[in-house]
Order: C-alpha cells, then sequence, then structure tokens
C-alpha cells in the first residue's frame, strides 16, 4: 500500500501539456416527410398561407422541406465543419410506442451514399425495435459501424454485448436528453468497461454534450439565447475536451422551428472564428485505439 501512495504522489506535479478542444458536429435524421404537416401547421398559425401551400405542394412533388441533407452540408462546408449523419433504418411505430422513421433508407441508399463525396459520414441511428444493433446494420450497406440511440434511448448495461456483437466501432448516446453537459463528468471520449469481460469494450463512447432538442423542448430556453449557452459550454472547455453536438435536419427549416438555424449558424461562426477544429467518427475511432 505504501509504495501505491507514493507513486500516486510522484503525479501530483505532473503538468499536462493542454490542447484545443475539438467538435463532433452529428444530425439525427428522425423525419424527413414530417415538413408538410408539422412546418404546415405552423405556418397556418402564423397566417402564412403562401408558405404553407408551397410546403404542401414540395411534397407531392417528392421534395419535402426536411430532406435537407444539401443545405446542411453546404452551410456546414461554409464553416469548415465536417458532417455526422444518423439514419434510422426501420419504419413506423416501434417498441414502446417510439416512433420511428418516416422515410425508406432502402430508396435514399443512393442519394446517401452521395453524402460521403461531400466527406460527410453515415451511422446508424438505432431505432427502438426488437432488432439487435447487428441486424440493423445488415438493411443497408452505406452505414458505417458508428451508432446513437434514437431518442438516446438504451440501457448500456443490457445492451453491451449486443454493442460488441455488432462490431461497433463508435457509440454517440451517452448524454442527458434533458440537460446540456458531461454525463460522465469527463470530456473525451472512451472506451467502456465491460464488466462481464473485465476489460474495456472494443468500441469508442463520445458522450452527448449540447443539443437542440435540450435546450427547446425540455430546458425551454428562450430560442435566441440558445446559441449563448451553447458558445458559453464550448467556451469554458476550450481545452482537452471533445465537444459533441447534435442539431437535427428538423431544426434547419425556418416554419415550426423558425429561429434556430439562426443559432446553429452563431454556434458555427464561433467555432470557425476561434478555430476549433470538427472531428469525423473515423478520426475519433483511431484517435482513441
Amino acid at each position: 500500500m505504501q509504495e501505491l501512495i507514493e507513486e500516486v504522489l510522484k503525479t501530483r506535479d505532473v503538468v499536462i501539456p493542454s490542447s484545443q478542444s475539438k467538435l463532433f458536429i452529428s444530425h439525427d435524421i428522425d423525419t424527413i416527410n414530417g415538413a408538410w404537416l408539422q412546418d404546415g401547421f405552423a405556418l397556418l398559425k402564423q397566417k402564412r398561407i403562401g408558405t404553407m401551400m408551397k410546403v404542401i405542394f414540395n411534397e407531392f412533388l417528392k421534395a419535402p422541406a426536411w430532406f435537407n441533407m444539401d443545405q446542411i452540408i453546404s452551410l456546414n462546408t461554409e464553416y469548415g465543419v465536417r458532417t455526422t449523419f444518423f439514419w434510422l433504418l426501420s419504419k413506423g411505430k416501434g417498441a414502446d410506442g417510439v416512433m420511428n422513421a418516416d422515410y425508406s433508407i432502402q430508396k435514399l441508399s443512393t442519394d446517401v451514399k452521395g453524402y460521403e463525396k461531400h466527406a460527410a459520414t453515415n451511422g446508424l441511428h438505432k431505432a427502438s425495435t426488437r432488432q439487435t444493433l447487428k441486424e440493423e446494420f445488415a438493411l443497408s450497406e452505406v452505414i458505417l459501424p458508428y451508432n446513437r440511440y434514437h431518442f438516446l434511448k438504451y440501457n448500456y448495461m443490457q445492451l453491451i454485448a449486443e454493442m460488441e456483437e455488432a462490431q461497433l466501432a463508435l457509440d454517440a448516446s451517452f448524454g442527458f436528453a434533458e440537460h446540456y453537459g458531461f454525463r460522465t463528468n469527463f470530456g473525451l471520449p472512451f472506451h467502456p468497461f465491460n464488466p462481464e469481460t473485465q476489460s474495456a469494450t472494443s468500441f469508442l463512447e463520445v458522450p452527448l454534450n449540447l443539443m437542440d432538442g435540450t435546450f427547446h423542448k425540455y430546458m425551454k430556453l428562450e430560442q435566441k439565447k440558445i446559441a449563448e449557452m451553447a458558445i458559453s459550454f464550448i467556451d469554458s472547455h476550450k481545452e482537452n475536451c471533445v465537444l459533441s453536438l447534435l442539431w437535427h435536419n428538423t431544426y434547419f427549416t425556418d416554419h415550426k422551428y423558425r429561429g434556430f438555424l439562426e443559432e446553429y449558424v452563431k454556434i458555427m461562426s464561433f467555432i470557425k472564428e476561434n478555430n476549433f477544429q470538427t472531428v469525423t467518427p473515423d478520426e475519433l475511432v483511431n484517435s482513441y485505439a
């Protein structure tokens, strides 16, 4: 015991070199075809009838407003931000009544594959179903072994064996839906401990810190203050962290979620002006092997 104490004491004055934090920016694609109803109803309440008719008309033209991945990629590229999409592969109502995708990844596979040409990464948004991770990954050839659970709905201890069996490379689910911040009180990705094997997992966990829905739906923060709070968090942890930000594709339209695009742009502007590097799942896996 004395030897252990002496070893710990030797590390007290060790100075760890600081480095600028990195940002992991991602977009969960929960819905694509809901814009005509949800945006349409919001526009009706706003008495923007002309715009409402345009949104509905575009739906019939197979150009729904929330099928806006090209817009997201273009905007992110403008600010030097790398893009990661998490896609639902199962449609309809799933386990516990949770609504999964309203789109078919198989019908969109050409588009999804094409996003890779713009350096976008396509991962799995594990649906609320009784299918395993491995079974869901088998549904599409364009999805890489990166995952975030839909609604952050999962029990890590119950699913750790399933996550290992799927040969998952990275999971990005470990965070609070109700509040922003560090669920682990730790600012870097890590390999979780597997109590069954008494060893670290093969997959990397990248905790979620900031989410549009957290500020909007749970904290009910005034919309124009969202960027300010997110930027304050990033600025307060500008060294030795990997900070994860989730902004859904639905929050990029100016109808139901009016004003949220401007908040996102403010955050991206801060990232660019302060020369923060954004990282991809592949880079994270290689950096924390």
